[in-house]
């Protein structure tokens, strides 16, 4: 998976520039690709270390942040292995975030205002696309779009994958608690009473 744009392109960024910390080996990380949308004032940033030439450059990723407007950063997600890339795709109008921690989903969507609360695990209320029957194999999601301000595109399913469309206004909503540590279980308790 690689980040995009609001309007859907891929934003790479194959730069040379370099973030603070390192891959656990000592090696610098450097940015691999990232994603913003004007005036959010935020950006989220994929890094990792170089690959061998001819592997596939997701091979190197090790670290997603959120990057602020005024410099500073927020660690949010440590990632093991290049085939779970986390994807933050920002609405057109960069009033909402889509946000897949992982290939088995579901994807999240909050207000761009509230994304650094979530990396930071504060909990917050959130819309959530969960494709996933009862007692049924696990699902994957990827490739999320935004059609308009509140209508996205999205793929889930298993072989083989179903194209679908929601408007997030309308899907349902739920309390993150820890949404970086187990965003399925933080998903499924209840909201508390108002």
């Amino acid at each position: 998976m690689i980040a995009r744009t609001a309007l859907g392109v891929a934003a790479i960024a194959f730069g040379c520039s370099c973030s603070r910390g390192s891959g656990g080996d000592g090696a610098e990380l450097r940015v691999i690709t990232e994603a913003t949308c004007a005036g959010a004032g935020v950006t989220a940033r994929w890094l990792g270390m170089p690959v061998e030439p001819g592997m596939a450059r997701e091979r190197g990723l090790r670290r997603l942040e959120l990057r602020r407007a005024d410099g500073s950063t927020v660690r949010w997600r440590d990632v093991n292995d290049g085939a779970d890339w986390p994807e933050v795709v920002f609405a057109p109008d960069c009033a909402r975030v889509a946000v897949l921690l992982d290939r088995h989903g579901p994807y999240v969507v909050v207000p761009t205002a509230q994304l650094v609360q979530l990396a930071q695990g504060v909990a917050s209320d959130a819309h959530y696309l969960d494709d996933q029957e009862p007692c049924a194999l696990a699902l994957v999601y990827s490739d999320l779009r935004w059609r308009s301000p509140t209508v996205v595109e999205y793929r889930s399913g298993g072989e083989p994958m179903a194209t679908r469309t929601a408007d997030v206004t309308r899907a349902p909503t739920a309390r993150l608690t820890h949404p970086c540590r187990d965003p399925k279980r933080a998903l499924y308790e209840p909201p508390p009473a108002r």
